[in-house]
């Protein structure tokens, strides 16, 4: 998912590189903030990951198969998501995982003082602005993972604190025509403040004002000051975003959020790009522009350009030459070329490398560059780069490392233009992190990994999916990274057998697939459920179903999601070390089998769709309501398919895959009030026989208590009464 985590793919790394050894981890948290201790050396790679191909790599407490050995670097590639992670999971640690099997999402309040965590449905949510599990959120005071020294930098930055979660207030309902309450017509519902304007209206208007008008604003030509004042200025302008005059700082020599960061060339110790670090991002024309440049603490993500070249040894230069990228250094404060005292040079994590024959190795070593005029192709060119910069507590950069994919590009001939796309991404990473401390289950955030929502789903945010693994009576969902993604192609129609994959983002509807061309021989071996283009998924089993059946249909590759118990996060925070946050995916079966007709040109029954369907419904206060999945299913569709064409020609086959989104309809929304105080003492249930009371009194009426009292009250002086 994603091209270094599909290279791991084509060199056979089993789908039980998932599961880290086992790691002592605190089962309850401390009572004060922990002291922040770097967190560089984890386990580098899951340590059941077994290479199955012919070249493979040694990992920690793994066997190497073949003589290629690469020593990582002590600092670990936190960042495991989207640009500069190399799996498709994230790798957990089965001592870690928990089950808080509550409705409440991890990371909110409940505001029902009646009920229990596992069954409140009332609750509040703050501190949206952490969308980062074990890494600290620039800026974001409530963070768990942010130290105290960190959060005070935040507090006496320019930018302050994000916003935590909703503003303060009162929802006023007013009575207005469109919305009558059709029970009760004339009740009003609303503020106390506003009551009494509301409940009366005007039944005869004999005012004297025949309308109300603007006063002349006059003129303020030549004014020197009203685009100072309040008057003369608005709370949102593009201006604003761009630099104005000199900053005050806290700290001239600590980075804040989006400051750009100086560089300069490793070898010559001269300006790179200009003085500032470059991440090119395409332009009008979708070329790559090299003036854009990265900012401190702002991830750059799904970030693609074009180089474009009239030739392929005009393309095959600078602009394609990786060395350009990882020969930089980084200073490691906020301070101008000249001035820079202390400069981090980047370091190479990974190089993925693409051959001419499709194959892949993983290296730390950069290989050059070099145009192969005999087979026309320019090999090693840059195809990826991803930063991951990690920045320690007093906002000083400490280390740089780049994640890099290379492969060769190809013409038809010499003298073709050529054109080859490439990605560039940054991420950034704490050195330490204070909740590392807690128990996993404190704070969800023993997995490094981006939030989709904190706790709800944010609009835009990728899909939350996994699968569920199994260790003993344990289990845990294996997330995939960033999250569900199918098969599509930005550029082409037709059907690219390298599987290019699209991120299904919570709240898109999408339609994606491609055409794909089949010969005659090639279509009956599709029907037959063989051949290139057809594998098996699953196996699936019937959820809610009164029987369980397992079925394993055969899909086109191109409609396949590889696994099987499927799971999507139900709020954008899911932990993966607590399956109950995630809801089973109901995948529907599939009862037919396709069927080749005599003349073999009718193919009956062929799976040619996916359709992926999601239910959505909103929890908690409602002020702040929280998105949450209640429902998913998967579903393969099938139709007949005829070979129209000549037996010499092909035929053109569409295969389709759809998401869509449905939002239930909004529930009523009920008043949660605390319970009365309970009685001070308590008295048999039959003291005042043959009246009743409610056994309990701490969820009655307020008038419980009274009612006591007034009995009590009239039985002394009926006592009294009787005595004189």
């Amino acid at each position: 998912r994603g091209p270094l985590a599909q290279g791991l793919v084509l060199l056979g790394l089993a789908s039980s590189s998932l599961a880290q050894q086992p790691t002592s981890v605190p089962t309850s948290g401390p009572t004060a903030e922990p002291t922040p201790t770097p967190t560089y050396e984890p386990t580098r790679h899951p340590a059941s990951v077994a290479p199955t191909s012919t070249i493979s790599i040694s990992f920690p407490s793994v066997a190497p198969t073949s003589a290629i050995s690469i020593s990582f670097p002590s600092y670990e590639n936190k960042s495991l998501t989207y640009g500069t992670y190399l799996y498709s999971y994230y790798p957990f640690s089965w001592d870690d995982v928990y089950s808080l099997n509550r409705k409440m999402p991890q990371g909110c309040s409940c505001k029902n003082s009646r009920a229990s965590d596992s069954s409140c449905t009332e609750f509040e949510c703050d501190c949206i602005c952490d969308l980062t599990a074990g890494l600290c959120d620039f800026n974001c005071c409530c963070d768990p993972d942010c130290s105290a020294a960190e959060v005070s930098r935040f507090r006496d930055s320019e930018e302050g604190c994000d916003v935590e979660g909703p503003t303060e207030g009162i929802i006023e309902m007013c009575y207005e025509a469109h919305a009558v309450n059709e029970k009760y017509p004339m009740a009003y519902t609303g503020s106390a403040e506003r009551t009494a304007d509301k409940l009366l209206c005007v039944a005869y208007d004999n005012s004297d004002i025949r309308g109300v008008f603007f006063e002349d604003p006059g003129d303020y030509e030549g004014s020197a000051s009203v685009f100072d004042e309040p008057k003369g200025s608005k709370p949102y302008a593009y201006e604003d975003f761009l630099p104005a005059g000199s900053v005050v700082r806290r700290d001239e020599m600590s980075y804040h959020r989006g400051d750009f960061m100086t560089a300069r060339r490793i070898s010559s110790e001269s300006r790179a790009f200009g003085g500032a670090v470059s991440i090119p991002r395409p332009g009008p024309d979708g070329t790559c522009m090299e003036t854009s440049y990265g900012q401190f603490m702002e991830a750059v993500r799904d970030n693609e350009c074009l180089r474009v070249g009239t030739s392929l040894e005009d393309v095959c230069g600078s602009d394609v030459n990786a060395t350009r990228f990882v020969d930089l250094s980084f200073c490691s404060a906020y301070e101008t070329y000249s001035s820079c005292s202390s400069w981090v040079d980047v370091e190479v994590n990974s190089v993925l490398v693409y051959t001419t024959t499709n194959n892949t190795r993983l290296t730390d070593v950069l290989p050059e560059l070099s145009l192969d005029e005999l087979l026309g192709t320019c090999d090693n060119a840059l195809l990826s780069v991803a930063y991951t910069v990690y920045v320690d507590p007093s906002g000083a950069i400490s280390k740089v490392y780049a994640d890099l994919e290379v492969g060769p590009i190809a013409a038809s001939s010499s003298e073709d233009p050529v054109s080859v796309s490439q990605t560039f991404a940054m991420e950034f990473a704490s050195t330490t992190s204070p909740a590392a401390g807690f128990a996993p289950s404190a704070y969800g955030s023993s997995i490094v990994r981006s939030k989709s929502g904190n706790p709800g789903y944010l609009d835009g945010l990728p899909l939350l999916w996994g699968e569920e693994a199994e260790s003993g009576s344990d289990s845990a969902i294996n997330a995939w990274i960033p999250g569900l993604e199918v098969y599509g192609s930005a550029t082409s129609a037709t059907c690219d057998s390298s599987l290019p994959q699209q991120t299904v983002n919570f709240g898109e509807d999408m339609v994606s697939g491609c055409v794909l061309s089949v010969s005659r021989d090639e279509f009956s071996d599709m029907c037959s459920q063989t051949g290139q283009y057809m594998t098996t998924v699953g196996p699936f089993q019937t959820v809610g179903a009164d029987d369980d059946i397992d079925f394993s249909p055969s899909v086109p590759i191109f409609l396949a999601l590889n696994g099987s118990n499927f799971y999507v996060g139900q709020f954008g925070n899911a932990d993966p070390l607590d399956a109950s946050q995630w809801l089973q995916v109901r995948v529907v079966s599939v009862t037919s089998t396709p069927s080749l007709s005599n003349d073999g040109l009718l193919c009956s029954d062929f799976i040619t769709s996916m359709h992926l369907r999601f239910l959505v419904g909103l929890v908690g206060e409602k002020g702040n309501p929280q998105k949450k999945i209640v429902g998913a299913e998967l579903e393969y569709t099938i139709e007949d398919v005829y070979f129209a064409a000549d037996d010499t020609s092909v035929q053109n086959m569409v295969l389709t895959t759809t998401v869509s989104f449905v939002n239930l309809p909004k529930a009523t929304a009920k008043i949660s009030t605390p319970p009365p105080p309970p009685i001070l003492f308590s008295v048999p249930d039959d003291v005042f026989y043959p009246f009743h009371i409610n056994a309990a009194p701490s969820r009655g009426g307020a008038w419980l208590p009274f009612t006591c009292l007034l009995s009590i009250a009239t039985s002394v002086a009926l006592v009294g009464r009787a005595q004189r």
